[in-house]
Parts: C-alpha cells; sequence; structure tokens
C-alpha cells in the first residue's frame, strides 16, 4: 500500500499537545459504528416486515376456501393456493436471512467498539502523560534559562566590580555560590524532565503508531463486512424475485391452457342432467274430462255467443 495511503503516515499532529490526527481516527471510528448500527438496524426491521408479511399471507391462504371448479381453472385457482404458500415460504426464508445479516452486523459494532475503545483509552492515556511532561518541561526549561541569566549577571557584576570592603565581597561571592547552585539545580531538574518527556513521548509515539495500524484494520474490516453484508442482501431481494416469479409463472403456464369453450365443455360433461325439456301444463276443463258413471248425464245447452266456451251455464 502506497505511504499516503496509511493511517500511521497521515494523522499527526506537529504539535505535541495537538490532538487533531487522533481525533479524526476516533470520529472516522464512531462514524463506522453508527453506519453499522443503522444497517443493523435496517436489517431488523425488514426481518420483521417479511415476518408480518408471512404472517398475512399465511393469514391469506387458510382463507383460500377449495373451489367446485373444473377444467384448468379448477387447477389455476389450486395452484394460486399453492404457489402462494411456497411465496409464503420464500419469505420465511429471506425473514432469517435478514435477521442473520441484522446479527453479522451487530457482532461487527460490538467488535468495533471494543477493539476500538481500548486502543482508544491507551493512547489518550500515553498522549495526556507525554502532554504533562511538556507543560513541566516548559516550566522548567524557563525556570532553568532564568537561573542560568541570574548566575550570569551576578558574575559578571562580580567581575567588573572591585568592592574593597570585605563583607560586601564576601556577600557577593555568597550570592554568586547561592545562584550556581540554583543554576545547577535547575539544570538537573530540567535535564531530568527531558528525559521523561522524550520516555512519554516514546511511548505515546508507539501507542499512536498502533493506534493508526488498529483503526485502519477496524475500517477495513468493517468497510469489506458493510460491502459483503449488503451484497448479500441485494442478494436475498433478488432470489425473492426470481422464487416469486417461478411461483407465478407456474400459474401463468396453468393459464394459458384455459380456453373458455374448453371450460365451458368440461363443465357441462361434468355436471350434465339431460336435454329433454319438462311437458307444457296445458289448461283441463273440469267437465270435458272423462264422464263418471255415478253422475247423470245432462244434455248440451245450447250454444251462445257470450257464454260459449265458458263453464258457468245455466242448467235446467
Amino acid at each position: 500500500m502506497d505511504t499516503y495511503r496509511l493511517f500511521s503516515k497521515s494523522f499527526w499532529d506537529s504539535d505535541l499537545a495537538g490532538t487533531t490526527g487522533f481525533d479524526a481516527l476516533v470520529r472516522r471510528l464512531k462514524d463506522g459504528r453508527k453506519m453499522c448500527k443503522d444497517l443493523e438496524e435496517y436489517y431488523r426491521q425488514r426481518g420483521k416486515i417479511e415476518a408480518l408479511y408471512v404472517k398475512e399471507l399465511q393469514k391469506l391462504t387458510r382463507n383460500m376456501e377449495f373451489r367446485d371448479e373444473n377444467g384448468v381453472l379448477d387447477e389455476s385457482w389450486n395452484a394460486l393456493r399453492t404457489q402462494t404458500e411456497r411465496i409464503t415460504q420464500h419469505h420465511h426464508t429471506a425473514s432469517n436471512h435478514f435477521t442473520a445479516l441484522m446479527s453479522d452486523m451487530e457482532r461487527l459494532n460490538e467488535n468495533l467498539k471494543i477493539r476500538g475503545k481500548q486502543i482508544e483509552d491507551r493512547t489518550t492515556k500515553s498522549h495526556s502523560s507525554a502532554k504533562s511532561c511538556f507543560t513541566k518541561h516548559n516550566q522548567l526549561q524557563k525556570t532553568y534559562e532564568q537561573k542560568c541569566m541570574d548566575y550570569s549577571a551576578i558574575q559578571h557584576d562580580n567581575k567588573s566590580n572591585d568592592y574593597v570592603d570585605p563583607k560586601t565581597t564576601q556577600k557577593q561571592k555568597t550570592k554568586e555560590i547561592k545562584a550556581k547552585d540554583e543554576m545547577e539545580k535547575a539544570d538537573c531538574q530540567y535535564r531530568s524532565i527531558v528525559d521523561s518527556l522524550q520516555n512519554a513521548q516514546r511511548i505515546w509515539e508507539e501507542d499512536m503508531e498502533n493506534t493508526c495500524e488498529v483503526y485502519q484494520q477496524l475500517d477495513v474490516e468493517r468497510i469489506d463486512v458493510i460491502r459483503d453484508v449488503m451484497w448479500k442482501g441485494t442478494n436475498v431481494d433478488s432470489q425473492m424475485c426470481v422464487d416469486h416469479d417461478m411461483c407465478c409463472e407456474y400459474i401463468r403456464n396453468l393459464l394459458e391452457k384455459c380456453v373458455i369453450d374448453s371450460e365451458i365443455i368440461a363443465f357441462v360433461e361434468r355436471a350434465r342432467v339431460g336435454s329433454r325439456h319438462p311437458a307444457h301444463t296445458e289448461y283441463q276443463n273440469y267437465f270435458e274430462r272423462s264422464p263418471n258413471p255415478n253422475r247423470k248425464r245432462l244434455p248440451p245447452a245450447p250454444p251462445t255467443s257470450e257464454f260459449k266456451d265458458s263453464i258457468y251455464q245455466t242448467i235446467t
């Protein structure tokens, strides 16, 4: 990998107390975990939606009663039910896949959280120690330089002035010795803090180097897993479309064989009763029926134009 693509070569601050580079790495991991969390929630909801759809399809197929049909239409109706059941199973499988992908994202996010937090805490601690040493170093350096200037000034004054009074000479000599002691003490403290700072900075740089490497590795793993999970998720959707279309194609193939005349003929052949119509009912005149042997035969009445066909005739 090219140097400019390495985290360990790209996130250093020129100021020892600066945290811009480290903050950028921490923010990157945080934003990455947020994306993992969002994707995890997406597949959690997709799994729930598919499971809910499965329940509704199951309820629908249970309510699809068998019809007293015939021919291809009967086969198509039964196929619609069975293929809907198959579609239900496909969505149930998809729900399980989405739930598994959700678990993959959950594990990834937890791994990023644990490993990232460990290296972050360690680097933060070592950097805090280095900054503390650096602050103390600046203070002791100023003290050391001031003591050096004080000693140099006293030494210069003693060389340029000839004191006749022995007491004054001794006083100035004592002052010079004291200034020298303070300068040497400040020098010792300054050297010590420089050593401490160099050691603290070395530890922090090692931790920072390790942080860059670990954070880059975590980012590589995160991108790889997210890409793989999203790819699998789209495959699940694609497979559902294929499976769904196959179920629909099965029904379409049956319906292509459904010819209206054939369906009518099949029904007639299966349920026919007969082709003869019932006899028509005619009007029967009671008095024109077959003669009753127990009844006296009456002479016919003379016909009239008004009551020619009436049964209500005057009997004499």
